[in-house]
């Protein structure tokens, strides 16, 4: 496993911080865990936050992005919002595999096989009424959206359980 290279830029929590969220649920663990990260990288996914956080870091904090865009307004959104080179040109759906997580990288693969097509009419800056219209005109997002919110506590949980499972490659646990 990788451990973090710069202990510096690791979030810290505590374990009964860890053991409250993970008893709160899955989703609490994650969003904990993610905040800290995304706090720890000066709050923006850009350049300087790769270079200050590890592989693990990255993909845990890309994962509540993806989460929170797919389960506000699916993926026309998550491109439309310029997340699409975060997810489409970085190896997060090889990192979710290899955290356990097959089904999920198979679903991005498939959103990025249409973002490849329709990419840059998503991206396209535009009206609120125009980005509205943009779902209408491109249905095939719609079984992608609607199987990620079907299995969003199935996906969520596995990253938990990672999560719990290497906790000392997310935040510096203190006691």
């Amino acid at each position: 496993m990788e451990q973090l290279t710069d202990i510096h830029h690791a979030p810290c929590a505590t374990r009964a911080e860890l053991q409250r969220a993970a008893a709160a649920g899955p989703d609490a663990l994650v969003r904990l865990v993610a905040e800290r990260t995304a706090r720890a990288a000066g709050g923006r996914m850009d350049a300087a936050a790769f270079a200050r956080l590890s592989a693990q870091q990255l993909t845990l904090w890309a994962y509540d992005i993806l989460r929170g865009e797919m389960m506000e307004g699916g993926c026309v959104q998550l491109i439309h919002n310029g997340w699409a080179d975060l997810f489409f040109r970085n190896p997060f759906a090889r990192a979710v595999r290899g955290w356990g997580l097959a089904d999920l990288a198979a679903l991005v693969n498939r959103m990025r096989r249409l973002w490849l097509r329709h990419g840059d009419e998503l991206e396209r800056p535009c009206t609120d009424e125009e980005f509205m219209a943009l779902y209408e005109r491109f249905p095939a997002f719609d079984a992608l959206d609607d199987c990620f919110v079907e299995r969003e506590e199935e996906f969520t949980l596995g990253v938990a359980r990672y999560v719990e499972a290497h906790a000392a490659d997310f935040v510096t646990i203190a006691d």
